[in-house]
């Protein structure tokens, strides 16, 4: 009987090799967000995997799922800032976006990369199996229980903003670590968990918004002079900034008042 990790990594390997020939007949929005999902899940638990087995072991398998990753992640961040220019109604600037980078052409050479991977991919997949099959349910237990101390301790620490992002990588890592373990109903339902994914999720919008900021003052050398172009360009930094400085502060009430926020609204860059 496989044990609770194993399982885990079956199934990413299942949902990632699905995705990937699905791709082969075009590429589409939401199959995109669900397959890099898949891949953050399974970066997660590699990441773990080379703590155990050190990086040599892992090398082949990381380097085949990054490329996958970033090659990936290339398109859909190039997706949420239109969908971003859209929702706030600044149309001149989308359109001036969208000739630049046209998502079909994109898309297009993403399934030719994404072809050309999968069998690699699969190959590595397969022959990390048995590494994952002879590790005992005690390693991800005592590696989840670990994270928990270390999230605690840089909380306890008051994290300044340059810390945000790598604790944000830390919390996700111990949310993912849930998965592999055997307690993970009861731990899923704590109070410590809902906190944990909250924060993480704000970190997550601070750090989109501050992408996003970064995105629009590149394109200002490359646009048009025209001035509803540059119009929606000024109106664009301008409410990116308000973003960034009300998430900046989202994550820092979450960090001055640990403890779930039930269900109060919280802002996002991205729907």
């Amino acid at each position: 009987m496989h044990s609770k990790i194993e399982r885990y990594y079956l199934q990413r390997e299942k949902n990632i090799l699905q995705h990937l020939s699905e791709f082969e007949t075009g590429i589409n929005e939401e199959g995109l967000h669900r397959f890099r999902i898949e891949l953050k899940k399974l970066r997660g638990l590699l990441r773990f995997l080379q703590e155990v087995y050190g990086k040599q072991e892992m090398k082949k398998i990381r380097k085949s799922v990054d490329t996958v990753f970033q090659e990936a992640g290339s398109l859909r961040e190039q997706q949420l800032l239109l969908l971003w220019l859209h929702k706030n109604k600044l149309g001149k600037l989308e359109k001036e976006y969208a000739d630049q980078h046209p998502l079909p052409e994109i898309s297009g050479a993403l399934q030719k990369i994404l072809k050309t991977i999968r069998k690699k991919l699969s190959t590595v997949l397969e022959q990390n199996r048995e590494l994952v099959a002879a590790t005992t349910q005690s390693i991800p237990e005592e590696y989840s229980v670990k994270l928990k101390h270390r999230i605690e301790k840089r909380l306890s620490q008051k994290p300044a903003e340059a810390e945000w992002h790598e604790l944000r990588k830390l919390l996700k890592q111990w949310l993912y670590s849930v998965n592999w373990i055997e307690k993970q109903r009861s731990t899923s339902l704590s109070r410590f968990y809902r906190f944990s994914d909250q924060l993480q999720e704000t970190i997550g919008n601070w750090h989109d918004a501050i992408h996003v900021h970064i995105t629009l003052l590149t394109m200002k050398g490359h646009l048009p002079k025209d001035p509803k172009v540059q119009k929606d360009h000024a109106a664009a930094l301008q409410k990116i900034a308000a973003t960034i400085k009300q998430t900046a502060a989202a994550v820092q009430q979450l960090l001055e008042h640990p403890g779930p926020a039930g269900k109060r609204s919280l802002p996002a860059v991205h729907s």
